[in-house]
């Protein structure tokens, strides 16, 4: 026999020892403190696997291969101490009170009911005991040892704790517990931060990396880790530029909008465009934001603003005493301002400018031309033209417009030329009506006096010569001529005159004889005989004559007759100007349509009051019409009906 001491952790304060005395294993004790054989597994009744009452068994150093304790109760105290063979202590019940302590050793399944406790200090496991007591520094490890880590992936062992800062990263963490003295591997990042990369683990917030992410590490104390963080150097920021409108706002040019990158964090200053047509950077305006540092969320705006260029717009006259203008400069104009030129106004956004020709004089007239020089809207300085013009007063040549009588020489009309003014057509050896053309030298410079400078155009009649001719019925056998404007085409040495026919009884036998007739007056106009106050005219071969009528010739029953040659006169209707054989009243005159020339009578027609004239001459045609057609009924009755009433149609 020989006595074992063992020593094992107090059970309330686990830093203490308690040594206890075990007795030989071939000792049996029935009484004391110990109901089973210390030392070794013996197989015995499973009555006796049981551990009740204040008993305690202390298993140590041996292989409890595959043995079961059924129940720990009552108090009752299993003491695992180095199980280390390849067998394990499974199936233990732990109830009423019952205490499992574990220092070592391979522990299987059990089950741990409510009111016991399960004091664990080391060994390996095949599950986790999340109520198990386990003492400071003391924790739930990884099993690494591969002959046991398949069957028990656990174990319990001294422990250290790392706790994983974000310092500023967004994310959470668990504490990685790891075995003191051991090397570990650390646990994979989960942190992030907003334009930042992760670096690896420091020791300290404001320290230098020491570890990296998950590397082999050995600790023997607790530790805190600390992100390390470096700036990503592709963080957005942005760049804005805002040009001034013509109502003097900043509208933002999302065309020239600049999209950059940079360290996150670090300073960055944005530069003025350079070369903006109309633009100048407006480094005063009051939202300008030219420098900051770049966000990490990649938000930062750097605004810059651009005024517009400001010119001065003048107006010129070309020559100050043909003009002037009622503001010729306006100045600060902006740049893009609208430039319209309308008539001799300039307007210019909302300023105009207006100019206006010297007033006239009395040998020079002034006129406004154009304004030259403009363009559509300001893009700089800016001088317009204004253009005028002098022109000098000519006054119109006095013609001599009375009627020219052709004697079959030249002549000179009363037009005579000048410097200011050229005539052409002056001179003139044909009869008809003639135009004599009169033409300002220089029209550019010069014009009439009313204000025109278009050619003058006199017109002169070129009349036939003056004849004589003797009128038998006067007192002293002659009669003043009276000229008459001849037709187009009638030989200039042929006269047209006109003869007073009214009582000529040759001319009144050829009216028409079945008609009484008052004869008013009798015109015989032809190209041999002087005649009276008569116009003649030829257009398209018909003749207009315009004949000078007195008030009885106008009257309603008036009736107007042609006789040519031997012809019985033909009536000529009252009806439309320029209709052949028709005439109108206008005025004084009567205007006659005809294709040639001859007798015209005015006559007034006569009722014949001879009625019985007409009733006999009736009765005789109707006997003579009644006779054939009783002569001839026995030849026929029908057809000499039908012969009769065709000789009644006739």
């Amino acid at each position: 026999s020989y006595t074992y001491i063992h020593r094992r952790k107090n059970e309330i304060n686990f830093t203490e020892y308690t040594y206890e005395t075990c007795l030989p294993y071939e000792d049996y004790f029935s009484g004391g403190n110990f109901e089973r054989f210390l030392g070794r597994d013996v197989n015995t009744t499973s009555e006796k696997n049981r551990i009740t009452g204040t008993s305690f068994l202390c298993l140590n150093g041996y292989d409890a291969d595959g043995h079961n304790y059924e129940t720990v109760s009552q108090e009752g105290v299993l003491v695992i101490t180095d199980c280390t063979g390849e067998g394990s202590i499974k199936g233990v019940i732990i109830a009423n009170g019952g205490t499992l302590r574990v220092y070592n050793g391979r522990i299987g399944e059990i089950t741990v009911q409510d009111g016991a406790k399960l004091l664990l200090f080391g060994g390996v496991y095949a599950q986790k005991f999340e109520n198990a007591t386990i003492p400071a520094g003391y924790g739930w490890v990884e099993n690494n040892d591969s002959a046991t880590k398949n069957q028990y992936p656990y174990r319990i062992t001294a422990v250290k704790t790392i706790t994983f800062n974000g310092n500023g990263g967004v994310g959470e963490m668990e504490n990685q517990t790891v075995e003191a003295g051991v090397g570990s591997v650390l646990n994979g990042n989960e942190f992030t931060m907003q334009g930042y990369e992760f670096s690896g683990w420091a020791t300290s917030a404001d320290g230098a990396k020491v570890y990296d992410d998950l590397c082999n590490i050995t600790i023997s104390n607790d530790i805190t880790l600390y992100a390390v963080w470096n700036p990503k150097t592709d963080t957005p920021y942005t760049i804005e530029h805002y040009f001034e409108n013509l109502d003097g706002e900043y509208i933002l040019d999302q065309n020239k909008t600049q999209s950059l990158n940079g360290a996150t964090a670090s300073t960055v200053t944005a530069i003025h465009l350079t070369g903006v047509a109309g633009f100048e950077s407006d480094q005063d305006h009051s939202e300008s934001f030219t420098s900051s540092t770049i966000l990490a969320d990649g938000s930062l705006v750097l605004k810059l603003y651009y005024a517009r260029t400001t010119h001065t717009v003048n107006v010129v006259i070309n020559n100050p005493s043909y003009g002037s203008a009622d503001n010729s400069v306006i100045q600060n104009v902006k740049y893009g301002t609208q430039i319209t030129v309308s008539g001799n106004v300039v307007t210019v956004g909302d300023y105009t400018i207006t100019v206006t020709a010297t007033a006239q004089t009395s040998t020079n007239s002034f006129y406004f031309v154009d304004i030259t020089g403009g363009k559509v809207a300001v893009d700089g300085d800016l001088t317009l033209t204004a253009n005028f013009i002098t022109r000098l007063r000519v006054y119109k040549p006095n013609s001599d417009d009375s009627n020219f009588i052709y004697d079959g020489t030249e002549k000179t009309y009363n037009i005579p030329a000048n410097d200011k003014y050229s005539v052409e057509g002056n001179k003139q050896t044909e009869i008809g009506v003639y135009q004599v053309n009169v033409s300002l030298v220089d029209k550019n410079g010069c014009e009439w006096e009313d204000g025109t400078n278009t050619d003058l155009i006199y017109e002169f009649i070129i009349n036939f010569g003056e004849q004589s001719f003797v009128d038998e019925n006067s007192e002293d056998k002659s009669k003043p001529s009276v000229v008459v404007s001849s037709p187009t085409g009638i030989a200039p040495d042929i006269s047209l005159v006109v003869i007073d026919k009214t009582e000529d009884q040759a001319v009144i036998e050829k009216l028409p004889s079945e008609k009484k007739f008052v004869v008013e007056k009798i015109y015989d106009i032809s190209l041999e005989k002087n005649g009276d106050n008569v116009q003649v005219s030829e257009v398209g071969g018909l003749i207009t004559i315009k004949i000078l009528i007195g008030e009885e010739l106008k009257a309603d029953d008036i009736k107007l007759y042609h006789i040519h040659g031997d012809e019985e006169g033909v009536e000529i209707k009252r009806g439309s100007a320029g209709v052949v054989n028709e005439y109108v009243i206008e005025g004084d005159y009567a205007i006659i349509t005809i294709d040639r020339l001859s007798e015209f009578a005015f006559v007034k027609e006569q009722i014949n009051n001879y009625w019985w004239a007409w009733v006999i001459g009736g009765a005789v045609i109707t006997a003579l019409v009644i006779v054939v057609y009783i002569k001839n009924d026995k030849k026929g009755e029908e057809k000499q009906q039908s012969r009769q009433e065709e000789d009644v149609k006739n």
